[in-house]
């Protein structure tokens, strides 16, 4: 079944390998041919160069500094480890400048002669006036360090720095990122998960860690694209930036932006260098504790030719959510033109989280002009839930005395118990090297990363008979469900009225993989530089789930009802539970049945819909891309940069999943189904820079960008659901047929630096034309989408159905999104400093019904810290507010139904008190205002609850530390 076709995937993948490099040799051949000719061409006439480092008084490697000869009009930024490299150079004597905001311009004179390579370091110390403003203590060197590197960057981007990751209060990089203009962020259980970034939805956000593309454990259609970040600690990273416009040379396939995750190297630090944290943590909810430490250590061996660098975190939270959540399936009622929820949900979630991480780093660099690199990276987050549910729904429509609110008979309670766990893992390997020869250099990589996911969920269920004569009111943060008379009352609170009903096991399997080898070759020119290059990445991903339900299959336990189970009620401050039990004991029983072999699930019609469960989601998708790309940087005069080039891909598409056959059909239950595909994209691109005066930088881009559709979206898999009764074929599929999202981009932006003080005001506007939007809608059979899938399925029961129901996903005609992106930063006086920033984004997008805005899309994000630093003592307060925002289009005919994320302000509060050079302590409130978060049903001006969860503060205090 589902674990064959897995272990088949595995044996094809391994057999594959093989035939893929040598593809990949036969294929880059000729690009490799090309740098070798041209580095012959290049060795013979070498130009010199100038390489050095740039650091502060106190000895710290500068990023982000900028290193010109104004009289050639050559410039270059220092890298992570503070070094630069000015190459093609012809003999002569330079004045080269170094300005780095914060510090006024340094200045040195080098001498070239004979083509070489001239050495030269940078330092601003004692001679170099400081601006008076500032004092680099606390968290200003790191904001500092990514105001510099925005400001030298040739394109827009956006950048947390070193220094500074991970001292916010934030528990993983999601969350990290969300102080930045333009991003928003989604949660789960009240912890930041995914990111969107100008109001595009998490698939169109490309993640990459060390260079390589992280994979996704998410198996959700529209979501299968997507990194859930909340798996990677903040602690882990080094330095993190979001780019939001595209090069020729970056991978293609992003519409709002690539965030780029970078961990420590061994070379950005002098010597030994050892920094920890350790943590403990307090949820005012769960009245539990939550514990964090983690370990950086690096050093520089042989001569200082080799370093090695490692991170470690581990992370133990426990804590509890409460929510209430409307049913998207029941949806609204309108009855009689007033509206109501079909179905209520109660929960109580009992969860814990454990983080693991490791990092290692390898560099070597054996000489100047050699650079050699291994980096590794594994990530394991372990999710525990117990979840008592309960679920109201009235079985006949009720009698409503005002909206959301009356009485009705036929009341179903059903109560659910839930044990789940569930392991996610993302581990990453990428080996490469860089070298320079004269003007030319040459970076290559390798990388391979993967991504699991394992699901364990185990579900029983129990249900009363019929209540009658209930009067309910169901509000957006409480609800009243209130039998009249005593008698119902009593008959709501017996325990022995709640029968077994159900059991169900659930296992989920998905893996993630990708594969990447990458060539650069950069030449510096008179003019500029010249880059090309190209990649090959290969992506399989593989959804295999197994749906086990069982009913009447327990020989001595049919009748157990909550009244054999001891007597336990949550505690729920969002209103009345009613009778409950405790999930461990309840699960435990019913695994104990099967153990005891007290279980007889030999059911045919049980055993059928369990296999149909089972196929209907399963996959096996692969992508094999290969790009090739040409760039070139521009000087124009003193003051412009162009950055114009082109880059092409090649994408070749295959899938395999089943054809499910439910009710009477004599055929296969289930039979595969593949599919083949092939497409070239072209993407053009040109980014300008132009330093209209010293402290005024204006950048534009133009871009063409795709995002590739949702693995389950392209599944060619197809679920046929036969009625007998009404000769009715209910069909949902998949459409490996689908196109691509494309996008034209715009970006434009001015950044203004004032002289004399540490600040930025930033204004952006960014317009996003996007083609072939992707929906779920109903087709007629007799178009040609239809006709496809009827033909696809080989089932001939379509011939003759007296009504025909087929869902599937379309692309749509157009999307838009325009948007204006505003930020400030300064440095004043006395030690305190601001940081704001505000985005405003309009979308709309085509469906072939209505038009809505993009899903994820808020309309306005923003975000302020308020901060003081001295030499001891550094406190921040922050703010970040998300609008409301579009979550899910349940029917693309009906308004009524889709969901709605309201809007959210987070207040949070950081405060560090600096010991002495090696210790300093913290304190993080998260949460203070008690922020809850909030998903509606969205109609006629009135909102009805999707899910409302309470979150508490959550306070956490530790000591962390560094010494060499």
């Amino acid at each position: 079944m589902r674990r064959v076709m897995k272990t088949q995937s595995k044996v094809l993948y391994k057999q594959e390998l093989k035939k893929t490099y040598r593809y990949i040799l036969d294929t880059l051949r000729p690009a490799f041919a090309v740098p070798a000719l041209m580095l012959s061409l290049g060795v013979a006439a070498q130009d010199g160069g100038v390489i050095g480092r740039v650091t502060d008084p106190d000895n710290n490697k500068l990023q982000g500094a900028v290193v010109m000869i104004e009289t050639l009009g050559r410039r270059v930024v220092t890298d992570a480890e503070g070094r630069f490299r000015l190459q093609g150079l012809p003999d002569g004597t330079y004045q080269v400048t170094v300005d780095y905001l914060g510090f006024e311009p340094i200045e040195g004179s080098v001498t070239i002669a004979g083509g070489d390579a001239v050495s030269q370091d940078f330092r601003f110390g004692e001679d170099t006036v400081e601006l008076e403003v500032i004092e680099v203590v606390g968290s200003r060197a790191a904001i500092m360090s990514a105001l510099n590197q925005e400001r030298a960057s040739d394109t827009l981007k956006t950048i947390i720095a070193s220094s500074d990751a991970g001292k916010f209060a934030d528990q993983n990089i999601a969350e990290a990122l969300q102080r930045l203009p333009g991003i928003s962020i989604e949660r789960s259980d009240g912890e930041g998960r995914f990111v969107s970034v100008r109001g595009l939805g998490p698939n169109f956000t490309n993640v990459k860690l060390n260079g390589a593309r992280v994979p996704s454990t998410e198996t959700a259609p529209d979501r299968d694209r997507a990194v859930a970040l909340d798996i990677i600690p903040s602690e882990l990273l080094e330095n993190l930036e979001v780019s939001k416009v595209v090069t020729a040379a970056d991978d293609g396939d992003t519409i709002g932006g690539t965030v780029s995750i970078r961990s420590l190297s061994a070379f950005q630090r002098d010597g030994q260098y050892v920094s920890y944290k350790a943590e403990l943590g307090y949820d005012e909810r769960a009245e539990e504790d939550a514990y964090k430490a983690s370990l950086i250590y690096s050093n520089l061996f042989a001569d200082n030719t080799f370093g090695i660098a490692i991170s470690l975190t581990a992370q133990d939270r426990d804590y509890l959510i409460e929510n209430i959540e409307g049913d998207e399936g029941d949806g609204i009622l309108d009855l009689d033109g007033t509206e109501t929820l079909g179905r209520l949900d109660l929960r109580t979630l009992d969860l814990g989280r454990e983080r693991r991480s490791a990092n290692i780093n390898l560099d070597y660099r054996p000489t100047d002009s050699a650079r050699y690199f291994a980096r590794f990276t594994h990530s394991y987050l372990l999710e525990t839930e117990f979840r008592n549910r309960v679920s109201n729904q009235f079985r006949d429509d009720p009698e409503l005395s005002g909206t959301n609110r009356g009485r009705g008979d036929n009341l179903r309670v059903r109560k659910e118990f839930r044990d789940q766990d569930e392991e996610q893992e993302i581990q990453t390997i990428s080996i490469g090297g860089e070298n320079f020869v004269g003007p030319w250099s040459f970076a290559y990589n390798a990388s391979f990363s993967e991504a699991t996911r394992e699901e364990d969920d185990f579900r029983a269920r129990f249900q009363n008979r019929r209540i009658d004569n209930v009067n309910f009111r169901f509000g957006t943060d409480s609800y009243l469900l209130e039998p009249a008379t005593p008698a119902d009352l009593a008959d709501f609170n017996d325990r022995s009225d709640y029968e077994f009903d159900r059991f169900r096991i659930t296992t989920e399997d998905s893996e993630d993989k990708n594969t990447e080898f990458t060539l650069d070759v950069h030449r510096d020119m008179d003019w500029g530089n010249l880059k090309f290059g190209a990649k090959y990445f290969k992506h399989e991903k593989v959804n295999d789930i197994e749906n086990n339900e069982y009913e009447d299959a327990f020989n001595e336990a049919e009748d157990i009802t909550l009244a054999d189970f001891q007597a336990f009620t949550p505690d729920f401050s969002l209103g009345d539970w009613g009778p409950g039990a405790r999930v461990p004991e309840v699960i435990n029983f019913y695994q104990r049945q099967f153990a005891q072999g007290n279980v007889d699930a030999t059911d045919d019609g049980d055993i059928r819909d369990n296999l149909i469960d089972g196929f209907v989601n399963d996959y096996d998708s692969e992508e094999e891309i290969l790009a090739v790309y040409a760039l070139g940087n521009f000087n124009i005069g003193e003051n412009m940069v162009l950055n114009a080039g082109a880059r092409v891909e090649q994408t070749d598409f295959s899938s395999a999943g089943f054809v499910v056959n439910t009710g009477d059909f004599s055929g296969a239950l289930a039979s595969p189904v593949r599919f083949d595909k092939d497409y070239t994209d072209v993407m053009p691109s040109a980014n300008l820079r132009w330093n209209i005066r010293d402290d005024l930088v204006f950048r534009a881009g133009i871009f063409r960008s795709v995002v590739r559709p949702s693995f389950a979206r392209n599944n060619p898999g197809i679920a046929v659901d036969f009625d007998e009764l009404d000769n009715e074929l209910n069909v949902q599929a998949g459409n490996p047929n689908l196109e691509p999202f494309s996008a034209n981009n715009l970006d434009l932006n001015l950044a203004w630096y004032p002289e004399a003080v540490v600040a930025v005001l930033q204004a952006g506007i960014f317009y996003k034309d996007i083609d072939d939007f992707i929906f779920r809608a109903t087709v007629d059979e007799d178009s040609r989408v239809g006709q496809e899938i009827i033909n696809r399925s080989g089932d001939p029961r379509f011939a003759t159905a007296s009504d025909i129901d087929i869902r599937t996903s379309l692309n749509g005609e157009s999307a838009k999104v325009t948007g204006l992106e505003l930020s400030y930063y300064q440095e004043l006086p006395a030690g305190f400093n601001i940081a704001a920033n505000a985005t405003f984004v309009d979308s709309e997008a085509d469906l072939e019904t209505r038009q809505v805005s993009l899903i994820g899309q808020a309309d306005v994000t923003g975000n302020l810290t308020l901060g003081w630093a001295d030499e001891k003592w550094d406190l921040r307060l922050s703010a970040a507010y998300t609008d409301d925002f579009l979550v899910r289009i349940n029917d693309e005919e009906n308004v009524n139904n889709d969901s709605y994320t309201n809007a959210r302000t987070q207040v949070d509060f950081d405060l560090k008190y600096q010991l002495n050079d090696r210790v300093q302590i913290y304190f993080d409130a998260l949460n203070l205002t008690e922020q809850e978060e909030f998903n509606e049903f969205r109609s006629s001006g009135s909102g009805f609850v999707q899910q409302y969860q309470n979150i508490e503060r959550t306070f956490l205090i530790g000591v962390r530390g560094s010494f060499k």
